[in-house]
């Protein structure tokens, strides 16, 4: 069994307790309901002992809850049975989240003093102090599980009393206590009774603590049952408190918790806001305590993207991404292919899907500009050429094309050009690829095929049966020609004298005539004919005989 008894007597000179004083006097403070289950250093039925040295001197200003000198396992601390150190905060500091460890409850308990009039001091004396039976964590029956035989009662829980009082000069205070008692004045540890362990007794002469008569100082005390199974306490005090402030629980110098759970009385249920309870100091008018509790925005904490914006979930309170739109640049011809979280939205030429287009070229209406026949023949040519014709075929992603502008004749005799300086069609025959072989005919092209054929060129005849026509070969030219006269016949033929022929005139009579070869043109020769024969004799004339002269 253990026993809790606290006993602190606080004594003030007669004089100042001479004048009347109250019946009674309430203080509110501020206990923290633990459960083992949720803070292991609770309920650890090891053997406990004094330990000092468990706590920093020097209280904390700001948060004025003691602090552990080392939060290593062992040491010191195992010596308190403090085997859990990141949970001795919660020792005196609410945590109301059963999502994380050391969950404890906070209330506030009255503790209402006594005036005894014989000593001029108050009291406070309860040998059963259990005041949070039922209450706290155990209004879940699972949690009341701790029993003193058959008997239930509340054993684990730390109480605080923040205050202030006036130094006159002359207190002096004694206490008897077990379990974990720390007394802080002035900020400054001067009671330490750490640990678990049986009734220990100390003394404070506030004398010999340097404080000046008249000041107001800190007064801090700390208190836990953390084991079954006794519980008693009595405090006796003559100090003159004052409260600063008391929180709107009532609690002097509380923190609130003890009549607001962030997660109950301040929910709103959005999941995108940390709900907080009223500063401890904040006054509450009309209305209730959560209609002062403050809701503060999530932040996020998702690195900066460009490309979203990061929006809150009030269902499940996570920053879910929201697309940033990108401009709309279609009076560009442009289109969004993403964003990119360094650079941005990203865009493309819609112009660059059709081939025909100008790439990356918009017009001032917003569409893609067509590439023109000098586009595309700049495009396949290089430079435009006249004798083509250039276009563009979207079409399986053809794109420029290019044929000739003039284009080939449906009669074969005839070829086609261009002139490449003015791009104007011009048509020529086709050439004879015999031409000057064959001057004496007429050469001609089958529309059809391109193909030469030749007919001979036909002279006029002559009204002259004597005169022959014909071509010459050298010029196509038709030429006359007199028939010879032995070629002629003219009807007038003289078979009987082989030596004539006959003849024709340029009067185109036809008459008999000696053969033009009888007469050699010779004057030293007799010529002579055959006439039945027709043969032809040269014999030297007599005169020419001896003249030499007619040799010739």
């Amino acid at each position: 069994m253990k026993l809790l008894s606290v006993l602190i007597t606080f004594l003030l000179a007669t004089v100042i307790y001479s004048q009347t004083n109250p019946a009674t006097l309430t203080f509110t403070v501020q206990v923290y309901d633990q459960f083992p289950g949720y803070n292991n250093n609770f309920q650890t039925n090891g053997a406990g002992a004094r330990v000092t040295g468990l706590i920093k001197s020097t209280l904390n200003s700001t948060t004025r809850v003691p602090e552990l000198v080392s939060t290593a396992t062992g040491g010191l601390n195992g010596v308190g049975l403090i085997l859990n150190p990141s949970l001795f905060p919660y020792f005196f500091s609410p945590q109301q989240d059963s999502s994380l460890p050391g969950q404890n409850s906070p209330l506030s308990l009255d503790l209402v003093f006594t005036y005894d009039t014989t000593r001029n001091i108050y009291v406070y004396n309860n040998q059963n102090f259990f005041p949070i039976d039922n209450q706290g964590l155990d209004v879940d029956p699972a949690k009341r599980i701790y029993l003193n035989g058959a008997t239930y009662h509340n054993y684990h829980f730390c109480m605080k009393m923040n205050t202030v009082f006036t130094y006159k000069g002359y207190e002096v205070f004694n206490f008897q206590g077990d379990d974990d008692v720390w007394v802080f004045i002035n900020n400054k540890l001067v009671i330490d009774l750490g640990g678990v362990h049986g009734p220990l007794a100390a003394s404070v002469d506030a004398t010999t603590l340097g404080l000046t008569i008249g000041n107001s100082y800190n007064f801090d005390l700390f208190f836990c049952e953390r084991q079954t199974v006794g519980s008693t306490i009595k405090i006796e005090t003559n100090l003159l408190f004052v409260c600063p402030f008391e929180d709107y629980c009532g609690v002097c110098q509380g923190d609130g918790s003890s009549c607001c759970n962030p997660l109950t009385t301040c929910n709103d249920n959005n999941q995108c806001t940390i709900d907080s309870c009223p500063p401890a100091n904040t006054t509450i008018g009309s209305g209730s305590i959560s209609d002062y509790c403050i809701h503060t925005p999530k932040i996020n904490t998702n690195p900066i993207d460009i490309c979203f914006n990061y929006q809150c979930n009030s269902s499940t309170g996570n920053f879910d991404p929201i697309p940033i739109p990108c401009l709309d640049r279609s009076s560009e011809c442009l289109s969004t292919i993403g964003c990119n979280s360094t650079v941005g939205c990203q865009y493309e030429s819609i112009c660059n899907s059709n081939v025909c287009n100008i790439q990356n070229q918009c017009s001032s209406n917003g569409t893609c500009v067509p590439k023109s026949s000098n586009d595309c023949g700049i495009e396949l040519d290089g430079q435009v050429d006249k004798c083509k014709i250039y276009s563009c075929d979207s079409n399986g992603g053809v794109g420029c094309i290019k044929e000739d502008k003039c284009k080939p004749s449906e009669d074969k005799c005839h070829v086609v050009s261009c002139d490449s300086l003015t791009g104007s069609c011009i048509t020529t025959p086709l050439e004879d690829p015999l031409a000057g072989l064959h001057l004496c005919s007429i050469a001609r092209c089958n529309s059809s095929t391109g193909e030469f054929t030749y007919d001979p060129i036909i002279c006029t005849p002559s009204s002259n049966p004597c005169i022959s026509t014909q071509c010459n070969a050298t010029n196509g030219q038709c030429y006359e020609t007199q028939i010879p006269g032995d070629i002629c016949d003219c009807g007038c033929g003289i078979p009987e004298n082989k030596c004539k022929v006959s003849w024709c005139t340029p009067e185109g009579i036809c008459q008999p005539k000696f053969k033009s070869e009888i007469d050699d043109n010779n004057s030293c020769t007799l010529d002579s004919c055959d006439p039945c024969t027709g043969i032809i004799s040269h014999m030297t004339a007599p005169q020419c005989l001896s003249c030499n002269q007619c040799s010739n």
